[in-house]
């Protein structure tokens, strides 16, 4: 129990300090959390990492062949990664760590689940559509033991 509680905690700052920075309105989280899915404090290593990176640092989708997704970061049983979705052919993109921290966090936030053994894990996706290029990809979490 010591160990969920600690989760909250920083759940709630990390998470205080991210609402700072919103989501679009098309920018909603689907959930697909299952026994499978990643420990959420897993997911949650991989948003911090992102977050320490900033908005100096871009996290890319450098992968236009076969899967067109690029895994931005892993941490025990969790991986986040960007995908091309749609909008003009597909070509390297770049968002700001920052921000994929932000839409990722909206995920694990949203999409963490109790499973068996009251365990906490959480598992889904985000689209982030950006209207300048007319360009989307989206924001995964799953289980890194799945890639």
């Amino acid at each position: 129990m010591k160990i969920i509680m600690g989760f909250y905690i920083h759940c709630i700052v990390v998470g205080f300090l991210l609402e700072s920075a919103s989501l679009n309105a098309k920018e909603v989280p689907i959930c697909d959390t299952s026994e499978a899915s990643p420990f959420s404090l897993d997911v949650q290593t991989c948003i911090d990492h992102l977050t320490e990176l900033g908005r100096q640092t871009d996290c890319c989708l450098e992968n236009c062949w076969a899967s067109k997704c690029t895994t931005m970061a892993y941490a025990g049983t969790a991986a986040v990664s960007i995908c091309y979705e749609g909008g003009n052919s597909c070509h390297n993109y770049c968002m700001p760590c920052s921000r994929a921290a932000l839409l990722l966090n909206a995920v694990n936030k949203e999409c963490t689940r109790y499973m068996e053994n009251q365990i906490l894990k959480a598992g889904g996706w985000l689209t982030h559509y950006d209207e300048d290029e007319d360009f989307s990809v989206s924001l995964l979490v799953y289980n890194s033991k799945d890639s």
